[in-house]
C-alpha cells in the first residue's frame, strides 16, 4: 500500500513491515473489508491442430467485469465472494474439416460465474493458504456460448522481503472444467474435468506510491478429453506457461492497478497413427484495470 496506508496500519498493528505483507497477500486486517472492482478485455482460444495446422478453432472474447468483497474475521483469517459479468461477448467458431458442425459466430452476455474463497495468513512466517471455488451460471446454454462448468483450487503463497524488492511465490493445485459443456449448432460437446499442478514466481518492487510486479508460472496438467455424439478426442498430459505484468498506484485507502497477462496450455492428442501430430492448444490473454478500496 501507499505511505499513508502504511502509517495507518502502523498505528493499528504497530508494525510498518506489515503493510507490504497485507498488500501482497490481498488480505484485510481484523474487522476490515476490501472491495474490489475490475474490468478486463478477455480472449480465450481453443484450437485443435494437426502438425501446427488448425483443424477447428473456437475463440471467446468479452469484456469481463468482476466485483469482489473480502472480509477478515481476525487478522489471520478472511473469506469473500465475487460475481463476474460479461458484456460484448462473442464466440467465433471455425471448422475446416467436413462434419456436423458449421462455422459461425455467437453473441452472449450476462452473469458468467460466482466465486467463493477463504484464506489463512500467517504474518510472522509470510505464508498463506487459500481455497477458491468458482461456478458458472451459464450452464451450456447456446445463447451464452456454452461456458458452463465448475473450477476449484488450493494455493500456498509465500513472500520474501529484501527491502523495497520482494520475491513472492505460489504453489497451486486446481480442478478445471468440472461438468463443462459446449454447444455447437445444437450438438453438445463435453469437456471432462482435468487437474493442474503448478508454480508461480513473482518479483515486486515498491516505490513510495507505486508497485511494479512481474510474475510467471509453469504448470503440468492431466489428460484433456473432449466428447460429443460425433467424435471423442483424448489427449495426453499437457503443460502450460504464462506471465503477468502489473503496475499499482496507492492512494490513501485505495489502490488502482493496470495489468496484462498471457497464458498457454498444450495437450498432445492420442491417435492410432503415430505419424499424426494432433494437439489441443488453449491460449488466454487479458488486459484490464482494477480499483481496490479498503474500508
Amino acid at each position: 500500500m501507499g505511505k499513508i496506508i502504511c502509517s495507518f496500519l502502523f498505528v493499528l498493528i504497530s508494525s510498518s513491515s506489515l503493510c507490504a505483507k497485507v498488500n501482497y497477500f490481498e488480505q484485510p486486517i481484523a474487522d476490515q473489508t476490501i472491495y474490489d472492482l475490475s474490468s478486463r478485455w478477455h480472449i480465450l482460444e481453443r484450437e485443435y491442430e494437426d502438425n501446427s495446422s488448425v483443424i477447428d478453432e473456437r475463440e471467446y472474447s468479452s469484456l469481463l467485469n468482476r466485483f469482489a468483497m473480502t472480509k477478515s474475521i481476525v487478522s489471520s483469517l478472511s473469506y469473500g465472494g465475487a460475481v463476474n459479468v460479461e458484456v460484448f461477448g462473442t464466440q467465433k467458431k471455425s471448422f475446416l474439416q467436413p462434419g456436423p458442425l458449421t462455422s459461425g459466430e455467437l453473441k452472449y452476455r450476462g452473469v458468467r460465474s460466482l466465486e467463493l474463497y477463504s484464506q489463512y495468513l500467517n504474518l510472522n512466517r509470510n505464508i498463506a493458504f487459500k481455497i477458491h471455488l468458482e461456478g458458472t451460471l451459464q450452464d451450456g446454454r447456446e445463447r451464452n456460448a456454452s461456458l458452463g462448468g465448475y473450477n476449484g483450487s488450493f494455493t500456498f503463497k509465500y513472500l520474501h522481503e529484501l527491502g523495497a524488492l520482494k520475491i513472492g511465490g505460489k504453489i497451486f493445485s486446481a480442478v478445471v472444467g468440472k461438468k463443462r459443456i459446449y454447444r455447437q449448432d445444437g450438438e453438445r460437446e463435453i469437456s471432462d474435468p482435468y487437474n493442474q499442478f503448478g508454480k508461480e514466481l513473482s518479483v515486486l518492487y515498491e516505490f513510495e506510491r507505486i508497485t511494479l510486479s512481474l510474475s510467471g508460472h509453469f504448470l503440468l496438467a492431466t489428460d484433456y478429453v473432449i466428447r460429443s455424439p460425433s467424435y471423442t478426442r483424448s489427449s495426453d498430459k499437457g503443460f502450460g506457461v504464462g506471465g503477468k505484468l502489473s503496475a499499482t498506484y496507492h492512494f490513501k485507502q485505495s489502490d488502482l492497478t493496470l495489468w496484462h497477462d498471457r497464458a498457454n496450455q498444450v495437450f498432445n492428442v492420442i491417435t492410432v497413427d503415430p505419424n499424426l501430430q494432433h494437439e489441443y492448444e488453449i491460449e488466454e490473454q487479458s488486459s484490464g484495470v482494477g480499483f481496490r478500496w479498503y474500508y
